[in-house]
């Protein structure tokens, strides 16, 4: 089925897609491979990343901001995942 990528944290990234570097020097198959690659300019940074493979839709999720940061529930295949940042 479909793949569904969803970058969940930070709020503020970038996006980046194209072909892999491909090396003729190295046995292949003559495909290339894609790259996805989630960029944050910063010092630090931590990404929730959320994968979802299949025909459902992707999970249903709430974002609150908290003193100290931010609290994601996702709510998929009747169960609550739950994160902090």
């Amino acid at each position: 089925g479909p793949l569904t990528c969803t970058c969940l944290l930070p709020h503020k990234f970038t996006v980046e897609t194209g072909k892999s570097l491909f090396l003729p020097a190295y046995q292949n198959d003559g495909k290339r491979d894609y790259f996805l690659r989630f960029m944050q300019t910063c010092s630090d940074a931590d990404f929730l990343i959320c994968i979802s493979i299949g025909d459902d839709k992707s999970p249903e999720m709430k974002i609150t901001q908290k003193p100290d940061g931010l609290q994601v529930n996702l709510f998929a295949e009747n169960q609550e995942f739950y994160f902090e940042d």
